[in-house]
């Protein structure tokens, strides 16, 4: 079962309001459920936790000592299942955004406003393939 608003999730959103991110639910038909959408700009936004998402090299992937082993056959269906979403959502029209958990802990105002200036930047020059952002 999906947690939704998160802590994280919670302070994303309060930050992307900072920057003046109009943000919206997330449509039930879109694949992945985002954990936002920008709106007017067909941008979905997950918010992953470097755990449970596998991101690569991060230093929070050992912060589960023991318990790695009962869990291990997971993670290898939730890379595969990301990036089938990821795919799904461009081939449907939407850009996507991925924010870390590490990157958000470790300097939020910069990755938010990193985020909304490569946004401004792609609109601007009305990119024929939807980016991905990674921070």
């Amino acid at each position: 079962m999906r947690t939704f608003d998160s802590n994280l999730e919670r302070i994303v959103a309060i930050e992307f309001d900072r920057v003046g991110l109009e943000t919206g639910s997330c449509p039930d038909v879109l694949p992945g459920r985002p954990d936002f959408v920008i709106r007017g700009a067909n941008i979905a936004v997950f918010v992953h936790g470097c755990y449970w998402h596998r991101h690569y090299k991060c230093r929070l992937l050992s912060r589960s000592g023991g318990a790695l082993t009962s869990r291990s056959a997971k993670f290898p269906r939730s890379i595969m299942r990301d990036d089938l979403v990821r795919k799904e959502l461009r081939q449907a029209g939407w850009s996507v955004g991925v924010l870390w958990e590490c990157s958000l802990r470790e300097d939020l105002t910069s990755v938010v406003d990193n985020f909304k200036n490569q946004i401004e930047s792609c609109s601007s020059e009305k990119p024929s393939v939807p980016w991905l952002f990674v921070a």
